[in-house]
């Protein structure tokens, strides 16, 4: 499986790089947003800069994966059936969401610390909070989008991402509003580990459902 799931994401990485105007609509997305909020706004506190940041890299990752099931043809799809296991094609498209979703995420830090005073505090806190909120958000959205796509209902995914992505915004930004703060850290271990716990029970809902959607 090791073999399918590499060959698998290079393929992704490949076939991305190639239709790079994809990519750059999703930055230009990205960096329109960003500056419209700062034409409309001029400053925001750190309440607002971190509901701000969430709100962009949520929208931001809903049109970066969206598409991930939902662009392949069903030859595409019958052929990844013939030659991979359904785990390996489902781990490939998530592993490189993560890696995109990542720089998304820096860049989007970038922008707005540019337009927008920097209000972080703890940097390493908020980084590892990105890091496993981007998580969250490629493991449900790649599985929607997978259901989705078998359903041929692309409104579906904005339908199912809702309930499934809202617990994990409120933790984000209860453990953003801390990596805010000033003065000493009092670390959100709690809160850090319910949103480690969704991404867990989301991967194991990802490697429970994705086969049987993968055989029908």
């Amino acid at each position: 499986m090791n073999k399918q799931l590499w060959a698998l994401a290079h393929k992704e990485f490949l076939t991305e790089w190639r239709s790079r105007y994809s990519q750059m609509g999703v930055v230009l997305y990205l960096a329109a947003s960003v500056f419209i909020l700062y034409l409309g706004l001029q400053q925001a506190d750190a309440r607002l800069w971190v509901a701000l940041y969430w709100v962009v890299l949520f929208f931001t990752s809903v049109t970066a994966i969206a598409k991930s099931f939902l662009q392949e043809s069903r030859m595409r799809l019958l052929y990844y059936q013939s030659v991979a296991s359904p785990l390996a094609v489902f781990l490939a498209k998530a592993l490189f969401h993560f890696v995109q979703l990542l720089a998304l995420a820096a860049l989007c830090w970038l922008l707005f610390s540019l337009f927008f005073d920097n209000p972080i505090m703890h940097p390493a806190l908020f980084v590892l909070i990105v890091v496993s909120g981007s998580l969250t958000f490629v493991l449900a959205f790649t599985l929607m989008s997978a259901i989705a796509a078998k359903a041929a209902q692309a409104l579906l995914m904005a339908v199912l991402c809702l309930p499934v992505v809202l617990p994990s915004l409120m933790l984000l930004l209860r453990l953003s509003h801390q990596a805010a703060m000033e003065g000493p850290l009092d670390f959100p271990w709690t809160d850090l580990a319910m949103l480690w716990a969704l991404d867990v029970i989301l991967l194991l809902l990802a490697l429970i459902l994705f086969p049987y959607l993968w055989r029908d």
